[in-house]
C-alpha cells in the first residue's frame, strides 16, 4: 500500500526533533513513520523511521543534528511527489551556515527522475557543511544530469557504505568544496563497498577540490561501471584556471572499474599525494589510468603511485603516466589498443608485468624517467628520442 507524506506532517519532526510534544503529535497524525530517540555510539539521536512502502515528499526532506532517517531496505521509497515537489534538494542538511553535526541516513530506497524547483545549491541528496556524516545502504535509482549525491562543501569525517546507485542521466557521486575558507575544509571521507553505475557523461565517482581544501580520501572496494561516462573514478584538484581548490592524500584502492571514455581512473587538474594501488581496470575505451593537467593551463598532478593494479582490454594506453614524481610500479597491463605505459618526464617504470601491447612501453619524456625491471610479452620499448638512458634490466620476449 502507499503511503502519502505530506511536508506538514513529517518535515516538522525532522526539523524541530528538540520538541518531543511535536515529535509524537506528528507521528500519531501519520501513522506510518515513528519517531523515537536512541542512542549509538555515545550520542542521543533522534530517530525517523520509515516503514516498507512507498512514501510521497512534497518538500525538501532537511535532516537537523543528531538526526537518523532511516527505512527497512529497499522496500521502504522516497520519492518526490509528481508534478508537485517543491525544493531545490530532495534530502539535505538543516544548517547550511551554521553546520549540523552527526547525522546517518541509511537503509531505504530513493527513486528521483523529475527536476528539481530552481534555487541555490540545487541537488537530489546534497549535504554541505556537516561532521560526522554516515550514508550507509541507500539505493538510488532514476534519471537526473545532477550527481545523485552531492558532498558539495566542508563535509567531515563522512562515511558512505553499502550504497546503489544509478543514475541513466549523469553522475552517482561527488565530493568537493565550494567553501575556499581554510577552516572549512572536507576531509576523513570513506567511500567504501558501493555499487555506481552511471548511464551518461558524469562520473560514478568524483574527487574534486573545486574552490577549497579537499583531503584525506579514501575510495575503496567499489564496483564501477563508466561505459557511458567520461572517467569511472576521478580525482582533480581544479578543472578550469580561476578554480582555487586543492586535492591531495587521496587512496583509490581494491576498485572494480569497467569502462570509461576518457579512461577508468583519472588523477588530473593538481591532485597530489594520490595512491592508486590493487584496482582491476577493463574494457575503457581510451586509457586505463590517466595521469594528466586535464586541460590548458592547469597543473600537473604530483606524488603520484601507481602500483598492483590489473588493467585488460584497454582501448588505448593501459596507463597514460605524466607529472611531477610518478611511480608506476607492480601492475600487470595486458590487451592494450596502443601502449602499456605511456611514459612522460618525472616517471618511474619499475616491475611491470605488460604483454599485448604497442608498445609495450612508450617513452616520450626526457628528463628524469627511469624504465627498469619491467617485463614484456609481444610489446617492446620505444624511446621517441632515442634517449636510453635510464632504462635498464627489462625483459622482452614474444611468443607465438
Amino acid at each position: 500500500m502507499r503511503k502519502l507524506i505530506f511536508a506538514a506532517l513529517y518535515f516538522l519532526p525532522v526539523l524541530a526533533f528538540s520538541f518531543p510534544t511535536q515529535l509524537a503529535n506528528a507521528a500519531n497524525a501519520n501513522q506510518n513513520v515513528a519517531i523515537s530517540t536512541r542512542s549509538e555510539g555515545g550520542i542521543s539521536y533522534q530517530v525517523i523511521h520509515y516503514p516498507k512502502g512507498t512514501f510521497f515528499l512534497n518538500k525538501t526532506l532537511s535532516i537537523g543534528s543528531n538526526t537518523i532517517v532511516e527505512g527497512e531496505g529497499s522496500g521502504t521509497k522516497l520519492v518526490p511527489m509528481p508534478k508537485n515537489f517543491g525544493g531545490a534538494q530532495f534530502v539535505s542538511n538543516s544548517d547550511y551556515r551554521n553546520g549540523n553535526s552527526n547525522i546517518k541516513l541509511r537503509n531505504l530506497k530513493i527513486e528521483f527522475s523529475q527536476k528539481l524547483v530552481k534555487g541555490d545549491n540545487p541537488g537530489i541528496v546534497r549535504f554541505q557543511n556537516v561532521n560526522n556524516l554516515s550514508i550507509e545502504n541507500i539505493t538510488m535509482t532514476g534519471r537526473s544530469d545532477m550527481y545523485f549525491i552531492d558532498l558539495a562543501a566542508s563535509c567531515r569525517n563522512v562515511a558512505l557504505s553499502g550504497c546503489s546507485i544509478s543514475n541513466m542521466g549523469g553522475g552517482c557521486l561527488m565530493l568537493r568544496n565550494q567553501d575556499s575558507a581554510p577552516s572549512k575544509a572536507s576531509y576523513a571521507v570513506q567511500i567504501s563497498g558501493n555499487s555506481f553505475v552511471s548511464g551518461m557523461g558524469d562520473e560514478p565517482v568524483a574527487v574534486f577540490g573545486w574552490l577549497g581544501d579537499v583531503h584525506g580520501v579514501q575510495v575503496s572496494n567499489n564496483r564501477v561501471d563508466g561505459s557511458h561516462s567520461s572517467f569511472g573514478i576521478a580525482a582533480y584538484g581544479i578543472d578550469k584556471p580561476t578554480d582555487t581548490g586543492t586535492l591531495y592524500d587521496v587512496t583509490i584502492s581494491g576498485n572494480t572499474v569497467t569502462g570509461g571514455k576518457f579512461g577508468g581512473i583519472a588523477v588530473k587538474g593538481g591532485a597530489s599525494r594520490v595512491t592508486v594501488s590493487k584496482n582491476v581496470v577493463s574494457a575503457t575505451t581510451n586509457d586505463g589510468i590517466f595521469l594528466h593537467t586535464g586541460g590548458a593551463s592547469l597543473p600537473v598532478a604530483s606524488s603520484v603511485t601507481i602500483t598492483g593494479n590489473t588493467l585488460t582490454a584497454i582501448g588505448r594506453h593501459g596507463i597514460f603516466a605524466t607529472g611531477s614524481d610518478i611511480v608506476v610500479s607492480g601492475n600487470s597491463i595486458t590487451n592494450c589498443g596502443q601502449s602499456g605505459v605511456y611514459v612522460g618526464d618525472n616517471v618511474q617504470v619499475v616491475s611491470n608485468t605488460i604483454s599485448n601491447a604497442a608498445p609495450g612501453i612508450l617513452v616520450e619524456g626526457t628528463v628524469n624517467r627511469v624504465v627498469k625491471s619491467n617485463t614484456l610479452t609481444n610489446a617492446i620499448i620505444n624511446v621517441l628520442n632515442n634517449d636510453w638512458a635510464g632504462i635498464t634490466d627489462n625483459v622482452v620476449r614474444h611468443v607465438p
